[in-house]
């Protein structure tokens, strides 16, 4: 798509203004069908950095705060923020390790990346069960080794069996030692976080029953596409399920567990494939044959 910059734009955020601001206008709507909601408008900095914002991910509420009129609620823990260049890094511990610095990144929808110099350099590659994603960053889409690591802790918040990405060396983003790597939305998204950039903290604030939920995972291990009438296997992760069953790139399915792939959204089939371990799925191919996979935890 195409994008169009339009000034003298003014935005109010329940009586907080941002007036004669320049903004980009694109259209949404792919990113809206993909989460399943409509997505008019999203904010970026100038809501971030001038002001003090509160997100509670698990009551789904936010709010706006001038700095000045700010006390921070009970029950929260203040974290000390470090700007790394266009990020801000926060201190996190993985398996009981001294803690390092971690990109505070709110526009990663996964968990965890455990960038390469620290992760060889902690032990952190070997002895786990592993498998491969296919993951985008500045630099562009390469495949990424995935494992899952057995705890990590914020600010005396420990959450348990995270997944993480652990990209190879090369020209990317992810390819540098100034921070240890990046904690996303999976994990950022269990707290009530508020945010003060100017003043180089946060705050953060959990229940057990917010940290505790286990994280979504492929437990099939395919990477699908739908396509017209059929879902289209774009890839088949190392040692998963599909592997073990032989499934190859580019085979065409045209039902899963009796329904029509024409009624399978994106959402659908993120649902199947990260279904519970020990589940049996159906896949029937153009053609008619069927086979069965038994999703299961394979990294």
């Amino acid at each position: 798509g195409t994008a169009q910059f339009v000034g003298g734009v003014t935005l109010d955020l329940g009586g907080i203004v941002f007036a004669d601001r320049t903004v980009a206008v694109i259209d949404l709507a792919a990113i809206g069908q993909a989460i399943g909601r409509p997505l008019p408008v999203i904010l970026g900095k100038d809501a971030f950095n001038g002001l003090i914002v509160d997100i509670d991910f698990p009551a789904r509420a936010i709010a706006f705060h001038e700095s000045t009129a700010f006390a921070p609620p009970e029950g929260v823990v203040e974290v000390p923020l470090t700007s790394t260049g266009s990020l801000r890094a926060m201190p996190l511990s993985i398996e009981g390790r001294e803690p390092e610095l971690f990109d505070f990144d709110t526009g990663n929808g996964g968990a965890l990346i455990l960038y390469p110099a620290y992760a060889e350099a902690a032990g952190l590659v070997d002895g786990r069960p592993r498998s491969t994603v296919m993951s985008g960053a500045v630099g562009g889409v390469r495949e990424t080794g995935i494992a899952t690591i057995r705890s990590i802790n914020i600010a005396g918040f420990e959450i348990r069996d995270v997944p993480a990405t652990f990209p190879p060396a090369g020209p990317s983003a992810v390819d540098s030692d100034r921070t240890a790597g990046n904690v996303g939305m999976g994990v950022l998204g269990r707290f009530r976080l508020i945010t003060d950039f100017e003043g180089g903290r946060l705050w953060l604030g959990a229940t057990p029953e917010s940290l505790a939920p286990p994280f979504a995972r492929d437990r099939l291990g395919l990477g699908l596409r739908k396509e017209a009438a059929a879902i289209v296997v774009q890839r088949v992760s190392p040692n998963s399920p599909a592997a073990a069953a032989g499934w190859v790139a580019g085979e065409r399915i045209v039902a899963i567990d009796g329904v029509a792939a024409e009624a399978l959204d994106a959402a659908a089939l993120r649902a199947i494939v990260s279904g519970p371990a020990g589940r049996s799925v159906v896949l029937t191919l153009e053609g008619g044959a069927q086979r069965t996979l038994e999703a299961r935890d394979f990294y």
